[in-house]
C-alpha cells in the first residue's frame, strides 16, 4: 500500500476506534434536548456534534454514516429553526434517524473488524462509554496481535457473541448494572464452545458498591482509574494466553500420608507439587524446585516450621516466597507466634480441598503481582514503526475529539536532510534506516509521557507542556542533540540538518491529521528559511490563520487546500426509477473553528483568488476514493460533485483526470461533474470540448441552477448534458408548466434533479412526483 493510502487507512481505523464515543455523545445530547423540554442551546450543541460527524465521516470514506448524519443534521436544523420541540412528528423523525445512524455505526465497525481480523488473531470485544478511560488500549492490543471490536451498547455485544467468541471482553464500569443478561449469554457460549471468556472491568468509580457488583458479576480483573496502560495490557495478555504450567508448590510435611494427601488435592487443582518429608532437606529442594509457594507443617522432628521459616527468610532468593502453614494447631497465640517468623498464612487441619486450592492460588497471584513492581518505561516508547505511528495518531485524535477544556502542548514535526550541501536525496531504504535511528535518539530526549513516532518523511513528537516556551525548549534540545550525532547511512557516518515545525493545540483544530499537517507545513517553512530553524505554526504563519473578529477567507482557503482540511459531505439522492447505483451529492464544507463558513462565500473568494481549480481537484480525489471503497464492498455508487468553469480552462486537467482513473483502475462511470449553467455561458465551445473529453472517460455531466427557459434548454441541447438540477425559483411553477419542463428535458436525453432546500415542505407535491432525482432529507 502506498504511503498516502496507508496514512489514510490508519486515520480511518483511528476514526472508527473513536466512533462509538462520538455516537454516544450525540445520543446523550439528544436525551438532553428531550429532558430539557426544548432547550435551544442543547439542540445546538447536538447539532455541532452531528456536523462534526458528517464532515469527518465523509472525509475518511464512510459514506453511509456521512449520509445518515447529514439527514439528521437537516432535521435538527429544521427543529431549531421552527423551535417546536413539542412536535411529536418532527422528534419522531429524529428518533428514527438516530436509530438508522446507530445501525450504520455498528455496521461500519463490524465491517472494518471483519476485514482486519487475520487467522490466528486474538479477538477482544471492547464495550466503551462516552469517556475513553483507556486511551491507547486499542493500538497497544493491536500491536500484540489482537483484533479489537468496539461496542457502545451491551445488547450489541450480546448479538455479536452469537456470531463469534472473543478471547476476552473488556468493558467500562458504567455498564456493570447492564451486564446481567450479557453474563447469561457469556456463560451459554462458554458452555457451548467449551472455552472460558475472561472479562476485565475498567472503572472510574471508587464506590465499594461498584467493586462488589463487579466481584459478584464474576469479572476476572478490575482496574480502577488511573491505572497504567502497561499493567492493563499485561493482565489482558495473561488472561488470554495459554495457561502456563501450574503453580509450583513445595510441600514440607514429615508425615508421608499427609504430604501425599495435600499433593493430590493441589495437583487436581492444576498445580505441580514436590513433597519433602525430611525437613532438613528442605533447603536443597528449594534451590532445585524454585517453588511459587511453600506449604509447611508446623510441628516436625529435628526442626519445626517456625525455625525453618526463619532460615528460609535468610536466603535473598526466597525472602518473598509465600509460606503457608498447614497444621492441626488451634491455639491462636501459637499461630501468631509462627506467623511472626515470616509466614504469610495459617490453615488449620482438617481443611476442605476447595479452600486449600483457592488460598494457595490467591497467595501465589498476590506474590506475583507484588514482584511485578511499579511500571517501568511508558508503553508507547517501546512501540516502533507503523505501530508507533498508529498509537501517535490515536492518542492525538483522542485528545482533540474528547477535550472538554483547552489543551496544553502540541506536536513537533522534525524534517531532516544531509548536512553536506549538494548531496543527492536519501533513497527510501536510507530514509527508513535514518528514521529509526532518529526516533531512538529523540525518544531518549523526550519525556516519558511524550509520544514519539515515525511520520511521513519525518519524526513526530506529541508533548503535553504548559507553555509554548517549553515546546521550543524541547525542540531546541532535540535539534542540538541531532546536530552532534553521527548517523549510519550505508556504512558511512553522516550528520543531519533538522528543521522543526511546531503546532500548538488550538480551538480551531478538528482532527489529528489537520494538526500533523500544520506542523509539517511549519517544518517546510523552516526549510525554506534556510533550515536548522524551529518555527511555530500559529505564530509564524498568519496567512494560514484568522482573527476571530475578521475572517480572512482567502487565508483560510489557502490553509484548507494545503492541509486538505475541508470536511467531506455526502447527501443521498433518491431516484424515482429503480437503479443499481447508490446516488449521492459529494460536497466540501469549510469550517472556521466551530463555525461553518457559508459555501457561497468561500467559493466566490476561491474563484476570485484562482483557487477554485485546486478545490475542484480535491473534490475529485475524495470522490474517487469513495468509488474505490464502494467497489471493494461490491457496490456501485454514482456521485455528483460540483466543479467550476475555471477547471475547464486548465488544459492539464484532462490528462490529470485520466491519470487518477488509471491509478485506481476504474473508468469514470459513477462520476457526474456538475457545472453552474451560467458559468459555462462564458465560452460554450470550450465547455463542449471539455465535456466531450469527460464523456470519453465515462464521466457524466450535470447543469446546475437550471432555469428551464428557452436559452437554458438550448444550452442543454448543445452540450448534451446528462442531468439538470433546477434553480429554486422553478419550484414555484404550477403542475402543467412543471410537466412541460420535465418533458422537454427528457426529450433532450437528460434527467431532472430537484434542488436542495432547507425545508422539504416548500417543495410542491407535483415536483416531487415529476423529478427523476431529489435530495433525500
Amino acid at each position: 500500500m502506498s504511503g498516502p493510502a496507508n496514512k489514510n487507512n490508519e486515520i480511518k481505523n483511528i476514526f472508527l476506534q473513536h466512533l462509538p464515543e462520538r455516537f454516544v455523545a450525540i445520543e446523550q445530547a439528544w436525551k438532553a434536548v428531550n429532558s430539557s423540554q426544548g432547550d435551544k442551546n442543547q439542540a445546538e450543541k447536538m447539532l455541532a456534534r452531528v456536523q462534526d460527524l458528517v464532515g469527518s465521516g465523509g472525509k475518511v470514506g464512510l459514506i453511509d454514516i456521512s449520509e445518515s448524519a447529514f439527514s439528521l443534521e437537516n432535521q435538527l436544523n429544521l427543529l431549531i429553526a421552527r423551535q417546536n420541540f413539542a412536535d411529536g412528528e418532527q422528534t419522531g423523525r429524529i428518533d428514527k434517524l438516530m436509530n438508522t445512524l446507530k445501525e450504520q455505526v455498528n455496521k461500519a465497525i463490524a465491517d472494518q473488524f471483519s476485514t482486519t481480523v487475520a487467522p490466528g488473531d486474538k479477538i477482544a470485544f471492547f464495550l466503551r462509554a462516552s469517556e475513553d478511560i483507556a486511551s491507547g488500549l486499542t493500538a497497544a492490543l493491536e500491536a500484540l496481535g489482537f483484533a479489537v471490536l468496539p461496542f457502545i451498547h451491551p445488547d450489541d455485544v450480546e448479538g455479536e457473541l452469537q456470531k463469534r467468541i472473543p478471547d476476552i471482553l473488556i468493558f467500562e464500569g458504567t455498564f456493570l448494572k447492564q451486564m446481567v443478561s450479557l453474563n447469561r449469554e457469556l456463560r451459554l457460549q462458554e458452555e457451548t464452545e467449551k472455552k472460558k471468556i475472561p472479562t476485565v472491568c475498567l472503572s472510574t468509580s471508587k464506590q465499594l458498591e461498584q467493586r462488589l457488583l463487579a466481584l459478584r458479576s464474576g469479572v476476572d480483573a478490575y482496574f480502577l482509574h488511573p491505572f497504567t496502560m502497561q499493567k492493563l495490557v499485561e493482565k489482558i495478555q495473561q488472561l488470554t494466553s495459554p495457561k502456563e504450567e501450574g503453580y509450583r508448590i513445595l510441600i514440607i510435611e514429615d508425615d508421608p500420608s499427609q504430604a501425599k494427601f495435600a499433593a493430590s488435592i493441589l495437583e487436581k487443582g492444576g498445580m505441580k507439587t514436590l513433597a519433602v518429608t525430611e525437613p532438613l532437606h528442605a533447603l536443597d529442594a528449594l534451590n532445585d524446585f524454585r517453588p511459587d509457594l511453600i506449604l509447611m507443617d508446623l510441628y516436625m522432628p529435628n526442626v519445626d516450621g517456625k525455625e525453618l521459616t526463619t532460615i528460609i527468610r535468610e536466603h535473598p532468593d526466597f525472602i518473598t516466597t509465600p509460606i503457608v502453614f498447614l497444621s492441626g494447631e488451634h491455639d491462636t497465640d501459637k499461630k501468631l507466634h509462627a506467623l511472626s517468623a515470616g509466614g504469610d498464612d495459617f490453615l488449620t487441619k482438617p481443611i476442605r480441598p476447595k479452600h486449600l486450592i483457592s488460598t494457595i492460588a490467591n497467595r501465589v497471584e498476590r506474590s506475583k503481582a507484588l514482584k511485578a513492581g511499579p511500571p517501568g518505561q511508558n508503553l508507547s516508547s517501546s512501540l516502533n514503526g507503523p505501530t508507533a505511528r498508529h498509537y501517535f495518531y490515536e492518542q492525538l485524535e483522542s485528545l482533540i475529539t474528547e477535550a472538554t477544556q483547552p489543551l496544553m502542548g502540541g506536536i513537533l514535526h522534525l524534517a531532516f536532510s544531509n548536512q553536506k550541501k549538494n548531496q543527492p536525496a536519501f533513497t527510501e531504504p536510507q530514509t527508513e534506516t535514518l528514521l529509526r535511528e532518529l526516533r531512538t535518539l529523540v525518544a531518549g530526549i523526550a519525556g516519558q509521557q511524550d509520544i514519539v513516532a515515525e511520520l511521513d518523511n519525518g519524526i513526530g513528537v506529541l508533548a503535553s507542556k504548559p507553555k509554548a516556551a517549553d515546546l521550543l525548549s524541547l525542540a531546541s534540545k532535540i535539534q542540538n542533540a541531532i546536530s552532534h550525532h553521527y548517523f549510519d547511512c550505508d556504512g558511512q557516518e553522516i550528520k543531519l540538518n533538522t528543521s522543526i515545525g511546531i503546532c500548538l493545540f488550538d480551538k480551531d483544530i478538528n482532527s489529528a491529521s489537520q494538526m500533523i499537517d500544520r506542523a509539517a507545513v511549519a517544518a517546510q517553512e523552516a526549510i525554506k528559511g534556510g533550515g536548522e530553524q524551529i518555527l511555530i505554526y500559529d505564530h509564524q504563519f498568519s496567512k494560514h490563520t484568522e482573527n476571530d473578529n475578521q475572517k480572512n477567507l482567502a487565508a483560510l482557503l489557502e490553509a484548507a487546500i494545503q492541509e486538505n482540511s475541508f470536511q467531506v459531505i455526502f447527501q443521498p439522492l433518491s431516484t424515482k426509477a429503480a437503479s443499481e447505483y447508490e446516488t449521492s451529492d459529494l460536497s466540501l464544507r469549510l469550517r472556521h473553528g466551530r463555525e461553518i463558513v457559508p459555501k457561497g462565500d468561500w467559493r466566490k473568494v476561491a474563484q476570485d483568488k484562482s483557487m477554485i481549480a485546486d478545490i475542484d481537484r480535491l473534490s475529485v480525489l475524495h470522490a474517487l476514493s469513495a468509488l474505490e471503497n464502494k467497489r471493494r464492498e461490491g457496490k456501485q455508487i454514482r456521485l455528483f460533485i460540483e466543479q467550476s468553469f475555471q477547471s475547464m480552462l486548465e488544459l492539464s486537467n484532462i490528462e490529470w483526470l485520466r491519470k487518477q482513473l488509471r491509478a485506481i483502475q476504474i473508468v469514470g462511470t459513477g462520476l457526474v461533474f456538475e457545472y453552474a449553467i451560467a458559468e459555462l455561458g462564458q465560452d460554450l465551445k470550450v465547455a463542449k470540448n471539455f465535456i466531450n473529453e469527460l464523456k470519453e472517460m465515462g464521466i457524466g455531466v450535470s447543469l446546475s441552477r437550471f432555469g428551464a427557459n428557452t436559452a437554458a434548454l438550448r444550452v442543454l441541447q448543445f452540450l448534451h448534458a446528462d442531468y439538470v438540477r433546477f434553480a429554486i425559483p422553478i419550484l414555484k411553477t404550477d403542475r402543467e408548466t412543471a410537466e412541460k419542463i420535465v418533458r422537454e428535458i427528457h426529450i433532450l436525453g437528460a434527467k431532472a434533479i430537484l434542488p436542495g432546500v432547507s425545508d422539504p415542505q416548500i417543495t410542491p407535491e407535483h415536483w416531487l412526483s415529476l423529478a427523476d432525482l431529489q435530495p433525500d432529507l
